[in-house]
């Protein structure tokens, strides 16, 4: 007796019929994905990093060799950028969402702190221009989330990190300024966690009123002093014995 073979098409409408249409949407999207994965062109590691001596894809190698399978197939990416604030920290939000012409979509977030994109390197000696960090780590951050949701890689993914081997050194004054920053974050920090919504609107007044910022993240070098500090954390230390 011969058993009739099943294709993989009457499998398919198997399965489909018994989704609902959000379970169909994303099935179908997965299909479309796999057969676009299928006919991505090689991604070449084109570009050098001077700092790692490494060679990495950058961004653009990247879109180039998986844009036009993923368009062929049903599929958009998009990217949007915000600024969150949390616990007194400010970062840059990167966002990247594949979305499927039926309506399903997947996306992921990558965070930035701000007050990371000036920080010093692991001997806290060189700096680089904000403009230079912010865009080279949101360019970083895209490339990452891109090969991420697409489940790909490359040989490099320290890439796009700004070559740091030209900075200038730290400034004795910039040096003590993050120093006392980091020491302000520290010290607000778990207080601000434990506090409740209106405690956080003194907290955020006082910061205003009393280091000229609306958020601490925005201090500049000559904004803030060890005397200024220590009067601040005295005026919150009254704050929280109230």
């Amino acid at each position: 007796m011969t058993q009739n073979k099943i294709s993989k098409e009457e499998i398919r409408d198997s399965i489909l019929s018994s989704m609902d249409l959000e379970q169909k949407k994303e099935y179908l999207f997965n299909l479309d994905l796999i057969q676009a994965k299928k006919e991505f062109d090689p991604i070449a590691e084109n570009s050098k990093n001077p700092f790692f001596k490494s060679k990495y894809a950058n961004l653009s190698e990247c879109i180039k060799c998986v844009s036009p399978s993923l368009l062929d197939n049903g599929f958009s990416i998009s990217n949007s950028l915000r600024n969150e604030t949390i616990d007194c920290r400010a970062y840059i939000v990167v966002s990247l969402t594949l979305t499927h012409y039926l309506g399903h979509s997947i996306s992921s977030q990558y965070f930035i702190a701000r007050e990371h994109i000036l920080n010093a390197d692991s001997k806290n000696t060189k700096i680089l221009p904000a403009y230079q960090s912010e865009a080279g780590v949101i360019t970083y951050a895209r490339r990452y989330l891109l090969l991420l949701l697409l489940g790909l890689a490359t040989e490099d993914i320290v890439d796009e990190q700004p070559d740091q081997s030209k900075s200038k050194p730290l400034s004795k004054e910039e040096m003590e300024f993050y120093d006392l920053k980091k020491e302000l974050t520290a010290f607000l920090t778990p207080i601000f966690k434990a506090s409740d919504d209106f405690k956080k609107s003194r907290i955020k007044d006082l910061i205003s009123s009393k280091l000229g910022v609306a958020n601490t993240s925005l201090l500049k070098e000559g904004m803030l002093s060890r005397s200024k500090l220590n009067d601040f954390k005295k005026v919150i230390g009254d704050l929280e014995s109230e």
